[in-house]
């Protein structure tokens, strides 16, 4: 789920506790806690993405292990043999 830091405490404005039983009801393999910053929202709006802007940051780490736990349930369900690929088509084009 989501939280932001402040008064030196953790706040859960949408709640703490129910992704467990999101995780239990629906079988999902992993949950992630995004933070959320001020920074996120303005470094999108600069053009530079918060993950570029601050690489060992929060809120890049929690993006990179979500990343790897997509690639890692892509080829789980690869070798399971459910789909013949995992991929995806670019939606953007970074070239200009």
């Amino acid at each position: 789920m989501s939280h932001f830091d402040a008064d030196g405490k953790s706040h859960y404005p949408f709640g703490k506790g129910l992704g467990s039983e999101v995780v239990k009801q629906f079988g999902i393999p992993n949950l992630f806690d995004f933070p959320i910053r001020p920074t996120l929202s303005a470094s999108g709006d600069r053009g530079v993405p918060e993950v570029v802007a601050d690489p060992l940051g929060e809120v890049s780490k929690t993006f990179q292990e979500l990343g790897i736990c997509v690639v890692q349930q892509c080829a789980k369900i690869h070798q399971q043999g459910l789909i013949e690929s995992c991929g995806w088509l670019p939606l953007i084009s970074l070239s200009n």
